[in-house]
């Protein structure tokens, strides 16, 4: 089956969070600067206006030099990286509502090219 919609954003994927200064919370620069990145990328023409939909993404890293890890299992975890990318795209309007999702298949991994891969299907 075919992806209604597929984009690739690139660069180093930044999870979601909030900071805190004092009494204050706000949204890291490091965060707005991603979900900017991610939205222009996922930006779409028709958005997806009713029915279940099916994601599949994946998140790539940049492996570091000095360790021989084979599988990212550090930070950051991976449903913070998946929400800021979830936000973005309803943003961007790729749906209606990020309630629409109703499977979605997320992954993480070291590779050369940093950033995320994001498809979207119909859930039949």
């Amino acid at each position: 089956m075919n992806p209604v919609i597929s984009f690739f954003c690139p660069g180093v994927p930044v999870p979601f969070r909030w900071a805190a200064s004092g009494n204050r919370r706000y949204i890291p620069k490091a965060q707005k600067d991603w979900y900017e990145k991610v939205l222009f990328e996922a930006v779409c023409k028709d958005t997806i206006s009713s029915g279940a939909l099916r994601v599949w993404a994946e998140f790539v890293f940049p492996h570091p030099t000095k360790v021989k890890r084979k599988q990212h299992t550090v930070r950051p975890d991976l449903t913070n990286c998946w929400k800021l990318v979830e936000d973005a795209c309803t943003a961007a309007g790729v749906w209606r509502d990020d309630s629409q999702v109703v499977k979605a298949e997320i992954s993480k991994r070291y590779g050369k090219n940093p950033g995320v891969h994001v498809s979207v299907y119909r859930h039949e």
